[in-house]
């Protein structure tokens, strides 16, 4: 039903095109001229490409459908806003769960006294969020990135599948794949796919955002790892620092080449990878690996691909991204282990908070 609503509202939308009203505009929203009609491509860049349903309803030329615009744009605030409600949510309860889990610091996972809601997990996650636009220029570019970064939680839940099967055969499951190594490849090679459709710097901008959360996980998990909380303070000092100066001047300013931004991204990541490997010799650390290869090989067929500077061109780039993910997915599936928490479920049958 979801996929007929998306393919008529598609089809009403194609009907509705009045070409005669649609102008072309520059970066600045100044007309540069007309639009010539069946340019498909170049709607991006006209005069209906911020708002398309309120335009094609504003131009109808039908008095009920022109007034049905404004009731448009109001429902196009409230679903958002119901929208950003669930997220908030959501958000707000990972961050709690990775606290009550000791990944977070602890004021993650405080309540309100009355309210009982993890207050400080739901005040940041809203500063979060507004952070979160700053760098983004338009509604299309925001979506992208935010459907892109909603993937990647999606690439671990594949190898997980194998993971689990191979360290925890006997525990009884509710249903069973009969074929968890074509599902679980699949799984990560099309979410793989997804995110890297969406070219650069899409792909950077996910992956940066990405890395930021790294810190935050040291501030809760750093004691376990060997790390004194002036050691965590330092590292997260120098990270975040050199980070935000890739994504202002590579990816928001562009005023560095691609070898540059990617090459600090990727020297961040190695680097403190390694670091951390050597201060806590941690089998956690040396599984996350596949991760850090992951999102610095995606990066370069991001911007060499054809959604990028097009030195590979399709189909050829969609191949050689396939390869990569199916290798990335085995190795993946070789560096997982058995927790402590499947240890305890094995030997308490419990679940572990």
């Amino acid at each position: 039903m979801v996929i007929l609503l998306y393919v008529l509202l598609q089809v009403s939308f194609i009907g509705a095109i009045n070409w005669s009203t649609i102008k072309l505009v520059n970066s600045e929203g100044q007309v540069t001229g007309p639009i010539t009609p069946g340019d498909w491509g170049n709607l991006l860049n006209s005069n209906w490409a911020g708002s398309p349903f309120y335009s094609s309803l504003l131009y109808s030329g039908v008095a009920f459908l022109a007034s049905f615009a404004i009731v448009l744009l109001i429902d196009a605030w409230i679903s958002p806003a119901a929208t950003m409600g669930v997220y908030l949510g959501t958000t707000a309860r990972s961050f709690y769960g990775l606290s009550k889990q000791g990944y977070y610091p602890n004021l993650f996972s405080s309540l309100h006294p009355r309210f009982q809601t993890p207050w400080f997990s739901l005040i940041f996650t809203f500063f979060l969020s507004v952070i979160f636009l700053l760098p983004f220029p338009s509604w299309y570019s925001l979506v992208s990135l935010s459907a892109s970064a909603t993937v990647v939680n999606y690439l671990a839940s594949g190898p997980a599948l194998i993971v689990l099967r191979r360290t925890a055969k006997e525990l009884k499951r509710p249903y069973e794949s009969p074929v968890p190594w074509l599902v679980a490849s699949l799984s990560f090679i099309f979410s793989s796919m997804l995110i890297y459709w969406t070219g650069w710097p899409g792909v950077g901008w996910v992956f940066l955002v990405t890395a930021f959360g790294l810190p935050l996980f040291l501030l809760g998990y750093g004691s376990k790892l060997n790390l004194s909380k002036l050691e965590v303070i330092i590292f997260t000092a120098i990270f975040w620092s050199l980070l935000s100066a890739d994504a202002f001047f590579g990816l928001y300013e562009s005023l560095w080449p691609f070898t540059l931004t990617w090459g600090l991204f990727s020297a961040l990541l190695i680097m403190g990878t390694i670091y951390l490997y050597l201060k806590s010799h941690s089998v956690e650390v040396k599984a996350s690996s596949w991760f850090i290869a992951y999102m610095i090989i995606t990066g370069v067929m991001a911007y060499i691909g054809s959604g990028g500077t097009g030195l590979i061109q399709y189909p050829l780039d969609y191949v050689i991204m396939i390869i990569i993910s199916t290798i990335i997915f085995i190795v993946t599936v070789k560096q997982g282990f058995e927790t402590e928490e499947i240890r305890q479920i094995k030997e308490h049958g419990l679940p572990v908070e």
